[in-house]
C-alpha cells in the first residue's frame, strides 16, 4: 500500500483515489481539491470540471440533501454508534426519522462505493500485482500504480479474457451485486449503498 504523501507527519496510507501532485491520506487531503461534502463522502473533486461536488453526490443529489444533516458531538454516555457498535466522537443525525450513526456508516449507506464490487482480475488471466498484492476475489482491490501497464497489456493481448473480466465486474457495479465464488449473484442482505435508514428504513434521496 502507498504511502501519503506526507508520510512524514502523519504516518498514513494513500487513498484509493490518485490526486494530481501525489497520492494522500484522507486526513491530508488538501482543502482545494476536497468535495464540499468531504465530511460525509471523503471523495476528491474532478480536476477538470467546475464542480464543487464529487461524482457520488451529483449523481446521488448529495449536493441539496446535505444542508439537512447534523453532525452531533457525542458525549461520554452515547458514543457507540448503533450500527457498527464502534465508539465515536461524532454521529449523523437523519432529518426525516432523526436516528444517529457515525460518519463511517453513513458513508457505507448513503454513498454507492463502487470499490466493493470489483473484481480481481487474475482468476480471469490477467498476470499478479508485481508488488504481490494478494486482492480479494470481490472487493476493494490494491490499484498498485505498477499493476495498471500489466493490465493494459492483458487487455491487448488478451482481449476477449479482458472483457469477460471487465463486463462482469460492470454488471456487479452497476447492480450492487456481490457474486459467490462461481461468479453467480448473490443476495447478502447488505444496507451498504441502499440510502435508507439503517433502523427504520426510511427511503431517502
Amino acid at each position: 500500500m502507498e504511502h501519503c504523501r506526507n508520510y512524514n507527519t502523519c504516518r498514513g496510507f494513500a487513498s484509493s483515489q490518485n490526486i494530481q501532485g501525489g497520492n494522500y491520506c484522507l486526513n491530508c487531503y488538501p482543502d482545494e481539491i476536497k468535495c464540499t461534502n468531504f465530511i460525509y463522502c471523503q471523495n476528491q473533486l474532478d480536476l477538470l470540471s467546475d464542480y464543487q461536488y464529487c461524482l457520488s453526490c451529483r449523481i446521488f443529489n448529495f449536493h441539496k440533501f446535505n444542508s439537512q444533516l447534523q453532525i452531533i458531538n457525542c458525549n461520554e454516555d452515547d458514543q457507540e454508534c448503533g450500527v457498527c457498535l464502534k465508539n465515536v466522537k461524532r454521529k449523523i443525525k437523519l432529518p426525516q426519522c432523526h436516528h444517529y450513526l457515525c460518519i463511517s456508516c453513513f458513508k457505507n449507506v448513503f454513498h454507492c462505493d463502487e470499490t466493493r464490487y470489483h473484481l480481481d482480475p487474475v482468476p480471469f488471466g490477467c498476470p499478479q500485482c508485481p508488488n504481490n498484492c494478494i486482492n480479494p476475489r470481490q472487493g476493494t482491490q490494491c490499484y498498485c500504480y505498477e499493476y495498471d501497464e500489466i493490465q493494459k497489456n492483458w487487455e491487448h493481448n488478451f482481449p476477449n479474457d479482458f472483457k469477460r473480466w471487465n463486463d462482469l465486474e460492470h454488471f456487479a457495479i452497476d447492480n450492487s451485486f456481490k457474486l459467490n465464488q462461481n461468479y453467480q449473484v448473490i443476495n447478502d442482505n447488505s444496507i451498504f449503498g441502499d440510502r435508507k435508514c439503517p433502523y427504520c428504513r426510511t427511503q431517502y434521496v
